[in-house]
């Protein structure tokens, strides 16, 4: 990783992405979606695509918790997952942390943006070493039942996935802890639980586990629907993860982290990938940390469309001071634009 060079205009953001950002939640008070906490809580639970990325309106991530804390995943019935989104308050830790470990045990919850909301929402409330150790305890005293069962393994494999970030944030004893309970699977455990031995790999690994788990190609982010082979992973590897991103499919989605972990090189031509228009404005928040020029070019790529408002502009705005210079040699219309109104 970049270690002591400074990637983005904020030290506690280069400090932030190096504890694992964007893989946790940032609670945000005041944002919109919490005028109607339970109704913005009922349309993400329902949701089979995330509507919220890092960060996420306080009281609507509070009753999406306690519907994973009142246990409303284990299908108790939706009357049941009606009475979570409507209390209002953050739900109790310990219930949190039981509620990992029994999705961990029994699984149920298909999507795995799910599932880590579940992980980095109890960080926040229980705070990174509790949260650690719940997954390596229920790892430690699970049953590895053969043959799998797919909920099960699908639910494992996330949450040991998670710990591979959480091992960022957390405290050196704790991480040693945790590392002495997720271990590599027995063969014949492995074989019946291949997506999770492969997991297993790439959380204790790293690079090179990725290296051992990838086919053809690997991706940019974490997947939002599933535990998959990604470059956020190989965080100790920036010299690959570099050759990497050359390879990549230049519209390939790609997370912040990726440029904390390879440098700014990484960045050219982020105006041509694409990711969904939900996810935008996180988007320019992210890249929006960074001090480099392509982020001005990338600003400029997206003034004027309507999936982030006013974002870029704000963007501009901000860094006034930074950004005049580079857009004085910069050609093309918007360019001008934007320095008028500076």
């Amino acid at each position: 990783m970049l270690g002591a060079m400074t990637l983005c205009f904020r030290t506690e953001d280069d400090e932030m992405l190096a504890r694992g950002y964007p893989n946790l939640i940032v609670p945000v008070d005041g944002m919109n979606q919490d005028k109607a906490p339970a109704k913005s809580a009922l349309k993400w639970y329902m949701a089979s695509d995330p509507i919220y990325f890092a960060e996420w309106p306080r009281e609507v991530l509070h009753r999406i918790l306690r519907v994973f804390a009142d246990d409303a995943f284990k299908g108790n019935g939706p009357g049941d997952a009606m009475k979570a989104l409507e209390k209002k308050g953050p739900p109790d830790a310990e219930m949190l942390l039981a509620a990992i470990k029994k999705m961990f045990e029994t699984g149920k919850v298909n999507y795995a943006f799910h599932k880590r909301t579940l992980v980095y929402g109890t960080e926040l409330i229980a705070g990174t070493d509790a949260t650690l150790m719940a997954i390596a305890d229920a790892f430690a005293s699970s049953a590895w039942k053969v043959p799998a069962e797919t909920l099960n393994e699908t639910s494992r494999d996330t949450l040991i996935e998670c710990a591979a970030f959480l091992f960022l944030r957390a405290s050196p004893k704790v991480v040693k802890a945790a590392r002495e309970k997720i271990v590599p699977l027995p063969p014949k455990v492995a074989s019946a639980y291949e997506w999770c031995a492969k997991t297993i790999d790439l959380t204790l690994s790293g690079a090179a586990g990725v290296k051992r788990t990838m086919r053809t190609r690997v991706a940019l982010e974490t997947n939002a629907l599933l535990s998959d082979v990604s470059l956020e992973l190989a965080g100790d590897d920036p010299d690959w993860v570099r050759e990497m991103v050359a390879k990549a499919k230049p519209t390939d989605p790609m997370s912040v982290r990726i440029a904390h972990i390879a440098g700014p090189s990484v960045l050219a031509n982020l105006s041509k990938r694409k990711w969904p228009a939900v996810k935008m404005p996180s988007v320019v928040r992210d890249f929006g940390m960074i001090r480099d020029p392509e982020i001005v070019t990338f600003m400029l790529s997206l003034v004027g469309k309507s999936s982030v408002k006013d974002a870029p502009l704000a963007w501009f705005r901000a860094h006034r001071d930074y950004v005049k210079p580079i857009l004085a040699k910069t050609k093309g219309d918007s360019a001008k634009a934007i320095s008028r109104q500076l």
